[in-house]
């Protein structure tokens, strides 16, 4: 599916068919018109496939998480904070606050701890919990099932066409994410990670199922 701005091409065929019909007689004219009345009625009439509104609304109701490892080599999961001064990276984990708002006397003051983590291991949660309910990270490995057949790749991100997290296998890209009506995505199942497990990623990464 590729994007297009339908008001440009509406203005484009518009163009065309006046330089079309410039020197055309009066039959050529009225037939060069109705073909534009119903290509124009055709593009509005077309689906709307990338609803800015709706993707807006799924990003303020998603949840914002982030990961990263520790020093010690261990996992955390929660907020990102990034100290541009020195170029740190710390994760806030979730229940680590401790409100101070009566020692300052000042709302909303709040003393927490961060654990420093590995910049290059820093990534978010692209909103999907796998088929097992466990939550899908960018830089996770995850194994695809689909029919009859199944695909290992990296999630990513992409900003470039449909913005968005993507199953990366090799040359395809597979959009990451539940439908409306499903609460997780019933056919991915997260099987590492590309920090600890990049051996998942060599040799054949596309299979048979054992259905076949």
């Amino acid at each position: 599916m590729r994007l297009i701005d339908a008001d440009l091409l509406s203005e484009e065929l518009n163009s065309f068919s006046m330089r079309i019909t410039g020197s055309a007689n009066s039959m050529a004219i009225a037939v060069m018109e109705e073909t534009k009345k119903s290509i124009t009625k055709m593009i509005d009439e077309q689906p709307t496939a990338y609803d800015v509104d709706k993707v807006m609304d799924q990003i303020r109701k998603r949840e914002v998480l982030f990961r990263g490892k520790k020093i010690n080599g261990k996992w955390v999961a929660g907020c990102l904070l990034i100290d541009y001064v020195s170029g740190k990276y710390f994760i806030h984990a979730n229940g680590n606050s401790v409100n101070e708002s009566d020692k300052t006397q000042e709302e909303g003051c709040l003393k927490f701890f961060a654990y420093e983590v590995d910049p290059e291991t820093a990534c978010q949660y692209t909103g999907s919990p796998d088929k097992n309910g466990r939550k899908i990270f960018e830089g996770d490995i995850v194994k695809r099932e689909l029919l009859n057949s199944f695909v290992i790749g990296e999630v990513v991100w992409l900003d470039t066409g449909v913005c968005g997290f993507y199953l990366k296998c090799k040359s395809i890209c597979y959009p990451i994410g539940k439908d409306e009506n499903s609460k997780k995505s019933e056919c991915d199942e997260v099987i590492g990670n590309i920090f600890d497990n990049t051996e998942l990623l060599k040799g054949d990464t596309n299979g048979k199922t054992d259905n076949m």
